[in-house]
């Protein structure tokens, strides 16, 4: 069995855990290295999706598309780090009129990815950032194929993995603020 490691990331559900915490973003290196630990690996997969942009965009949507752009160029600059991007969809506005947006493929993508990492025997270990019980599958079928599974999960009581997600894998690597904090990017707090 192969010993390399795949880590999973599930940005949208990172960027809630971090911003619980109080902060903007974290060192993606430092972070990738915690979730390794001394364990090779053989890549780190990050899934988000980019950011909505209207027809016209407006002044904020082009700020945000820039700066979104500069990240996923830094995560593509990192070696074995690998971005994929699903989509979001517009599901109406909130009582406070903002607008809700939900993301659509990054599941499924983390789900595909996994398993068939697992299924071509290429990993070991899977180091699964993310709380959606909808990857309950792909996690079934990776520990199955004799692959070791961890969940990082959050102190935080706001961001909180799925009951199911906690009790289907093998082990659980806590991501407290002091670790978040020991990852900071300069800047952070504005």
């Amino acid at each position: 069995m192969p010993q390399k490691t795949a880590i999973f990331i599930d940005g949208g559900y990172l960027d809630y855990v971090i911003k619980d915490y109080g902060y903007k973003r974290i060192d993606f290196e430092r972070f990738i290295q915690w979730l390794c630990g001394d364990k090779p690996l053989l890549r780190a997969y990050y899934y988000h999706c980019k950011p909505y942009v209207g027809s016209p965009p407006s002044d904020a949507e082009t700020r945000m598309q820039s700066n979104a752009d500069k990240f996923y160029t830094y995560l593509d600059t990192l070696p074995n780090v690998q971005t994929r991007f699903g989509k979001l969809k517009y599901r109406g506005k909130r009582d406070d009129g903002s607008p809700i947006y939900i993301q659509k493929g990054v599941d499924v993508k983390i789900g595909i990815d996994m398993v068939q990492l697992a299924l071509k025997n290429k990993i070991g270990h899977v180091i699964l950032v993310s709380g959606d019980a909808d990857l309950l599958p792909a996690v079934d079928i990776a520990m199955e194929e004799g692959v070791e599974v961890t969940l990082v999960v959050s102190e935080s009581n706001q961001t909180v993995a799925s009951s199911a997600l906690y009790r289907a894998v093998d082990n659980r690597k806590e991501f407290t603020k002091v670790v978040c904090e020991s990852m900071l990017v300069n800047g952070n707090n504005d």
